[in-house]
């Protein structure tokens, strides 16, 4: 659960500029972190160093300090990264998933030490002075996201219901809907047809209605130990769903760890006795989610 764009805007290469044509090597882009001290910038990259870049390229990954920013790097050939290469290389699902899995190290080990600014997977700049030229004209910018995510995890929490025990619950307990059929039982045929149709869509909107806020009254719960809230739109068929199961609610977390518990038992303590309910989280993560980044200047996967 991601919020899409990139982190910093970098000078684009001359017009009609190809990759290749750049110069042999690009620097791909993991984060952004604070430049902290030698010593603990240094024990920051040991740490990525062991989730370095896979590929044709040895190089290890990397910090370029411009001011008080660091940007997490590894220098990478562009040739690897060129739109004919990419081309073909985007049908390679092996290459694909170590290349994420690689990605996603290296800012998780940044962020277990200190707050980073996750970069879009496929963030190459041209040059090492695109690069620079882009954390200078962000510093400021940059810096006061790092403060904000500072000691801050990101949380997925999920929210699934059987839809037909809901449906049942409401359907039994709603007075409206007990009105129509009270009225279908006396009336005549032809009448009673056209309201069993208004049932039937009273009915399903009811529920709808229900799912809403169930969902609704979960996150508001929520809401007090997060600093910030993403939510996305459930999509039909979610890998957690379970038998006949349907997901009312997918939501990224902004969590400062002292929080982390109080949350995690809000949120299991929300969905605890209510049937036809079932509640799911995962974390911690980067903020990948809570990252607002323009878009432009760089060449992405």
């Amino acid at each position: 659960m991601t919020r899409s764009g990139n982190i910093l805007a970098a000078q684009p290469g001359r017009a009609g500029e190809s990759l290749t044509d750049a110069g042999s090597s690009g620097w791909y882009l993991y984060g952004i972190t604070h430049a902290a001290t030698p010593d603990a910038l240094r024990q920051v990259i040991e740490s990525a160093q062991h989730a370095a870049m896979p590929g044709a390229t040895g190089e290890l990954v990397q910090a370029l300090i411009r001011g008080e920013l660091a940007a997490i790097v590894s220098i990478v050939p562009l040739a690897d990264f060129d739109s004919t290469a990419l081309g073909e290389r985007l049908n390679d699902v092996a290459w694909l998933q170590e290349m994420a899995w690689a990605h996603n190290a290296v800012i998780a080990a940044v962020h277990e030490r200190q707050a980073i600014l996750p970069a879009k997977f496929g963030s190459v700049y041209l040059s090492r002075d695109d690069l620079g030229a882009a954390l200078d004209d962000a510093q400021e910018r940059l810096l006061a996201e790092l403060s904000r995510l500072q000691g801050c995890d990101e949380w997925a929490i999920h929210l699934y219901a059987d839809r037909a025990v809901i449906e049942q619950q409401v359907t039994s307990e709603h007075p409206a809907l007990q009105r129509l059929r009270d009225e279908i039982s006396v009336a005549r045929p032809g009448r009673a047809y056209f309201l069993q149709r208004k049932l039937a869509g009273e009915e399903a909107a009811a529920v709808d209605d229900a799912l809403v806020e169930l969902a609704r009254g979960v996150i508001t719960r929520l809401r007090p130990y997060a600093l910030d809230v993403v939510q996305e739109n459930p999509t039909a068929g979610s890998d957690g769903a379970v038998g006949d199961e349907i997901e009312i609610l997918r939501a990224a977390l902004l969590i400062e760890r002292k929080n982390q518990d109080v949350m995690l038992n809000e949120f299991e303590a929300s969905v605890l006795g209510v049937v036809g309910l079932r509640g799911a989280s995962s974390g911690p993560w980067p903020p990948y989610s809570f990252v607002a980044r323009p878009e432009e200047g760089r060449h992405d996967l």
